[in-house]
């Protein structure tokens, strides 16, 4: 059954000029590594195109997990569907400065009936990097070589994975959020430990509840906020002082935090849920995303009085991680480096491209997002169009002479 359909995978892929890829390392709730290889093509039936994703390996990773054998797993699957000289583009974790090989994405979840541990949100994400051990300059030099060798084009950092370690670092900065995102995890603690706390709590609130957080989803702590804050602050601090649990009532001052916290995350749970797609096109999101959120931070750092500091901190943190994209609309602070002017393209360019080819974007982001004259913006969007038509003529061209050498 595995041999037929492995060979079914290879006849489709046989017949794709060109194949992307996603790979990605995760453990399972025994902590047994794994590594996934995913290869996605467009496919035209009909005169109607449809994007299609196969699973090409799931295998487990015996041992230590080096650069080396994480380099030759991943090319002996190329070699095996036979899309070594077909992959345009590697999609992998965070791989713009590949501090690990393949970060690792996916930690077990809890079980819902299980009680959540006390978290402190500066330690987000922290248990998801214990897994893997760093690997050495050799064994990364050697994990980005064979992407590099098997990738005609360019390999990608994750999206969305880059956007969750943003708000991982803009967490860890906000300490004065701690204390109070502490309370919350205790109390939902009390909720799902079945003590007498929860059926004071249910004869007040009837079936809500305050969902557990996993420590290492942001978007789970940002679910478990919004719940929080919808209960009626009497009713809620009555139910705790009369269970001993006076110390888990939040002030004014907490419950303002929390609602400022919500404002301030929720466009970056809205930009996650807009890239998690199997069967969509979401890579012409990524700049009008990113640029977004850039300027939803600088329109809500002169109004939060108790977020500021995670403001500044997301601020500062989404710059770092797509100083790319930013150096390439030269914003402020995000100058391109001496010698490379805006016709000079970074890696990047894939997005843009993307983002313009969309109908529901084209050059929105740039008159909304990016305070530049109107002349520079001219010059920018005329290189961008000119590198579309450069390569359409070159697959024009190639194609042409793929039908000639067939004929």
């Amino acid at each position: 059954m595995v041999k037929v359909q492995k060979e079914w995978i290879k006849s489709q892929l046989a017949e794709a000029s060109s194949v992307a890829v996603t790979t990605d390392i995760w453990s399972d709730r025994k902590m047994r590594p794994f590594l996934g290889v995913t290869a996605h093509t467009v496919t035209e039936v009909n005169h109607v195109l449809s994007l299609q994703s196969y699973l090409l390996t799931c295998e487990r990773v015996h041992g230590k997990h080096t650069g080396e054998k994480i380099a030759m797993m991943f090319e002996c699957c190329a070699e095996e569907y036979l899309i070594k000289n077909k992959i345009n583009f590697v999609i992998t974790d965070n791989a713009s400065n590949m501090r690990k090989a393949f970060q690792a994405r996916f930690l077990p979840e809890p079980e819902e009936d299980e009680a959540a541990e006390v978290h402190d949100p500066r330690t987000f994400m922290e248990s998801e990097d214990k897994i893997w051990q760093d690997l050495t300059p050799e064994d990364l030099e050697t994990v980005n070589a064979t992407l590099d060798e098997n990738c005609k084009m360019q390999r990608l950092s994750c999206f969305t994975h880059s956007l969750q370690l943003v708000i991982k670092d803009g967490l860890k900065e906000a300490s004065g959020l701690s204390g109070t995102l502490a309370k919350l995890s205790r109390t939902a603690n009390l909720l799902h430990s079945g003590t007498s706390f929860k059926d004071c709590f249910e004869a007040y609130f009837g079936d809500a509840t305050v969902p557990t957080a996993n420590a290492t989803r942001w978007n789970s702590i940002l679910k478990q906020v919004k719940a929080y804050v919808n209960f009626d602050i009497q009713n809620l601090a009555y139910v705790l002082d009369s269970e001993g649990h006076k110390s888990l009532i939040l002030s004014q001052r907490e419950y303002a935090q929390l609602k400022e916290l919500i404002e301030v995350l929720d466009p970056f749970l809205e930009a996650t849920n807009l890239t998690r797609g199997e069967k969509t096109v979401t890579v012409s999101v990524v700049v009008p995303c990113v640029l977004t959120l850039h300027s939803h931070l600088q329109e809500i750092s002169g109004r939060v009085r108790y977020c500021g500091p995670l403001v500044r901190a997301l601020e500062n943190f989404i710059k770092a991680r797509f100083t790319e994209i930013f150096s390439a609309v030269m914003m402020p602070g995000c100058e391109p480096d001496e010698g490379r002017g805006p016709t000079k393209f970074p890696f990047t360019i894939a997005y843009f491209v993307a983002s313009v080819l969309d109908p529901a974007f084209s050059f929105q982001w740039l008159e909304h997002d990016v305070q530049l004259d109107n002349s520079i913006k001219g010059e920018l969007k005329s290189q961008i169009k000119e590198y579309i038509k450069a390569e359409g003529e070159k697959q024009q061209s190639s194609s042409s002479a793929l039908q000639l050498g067939q004929g």
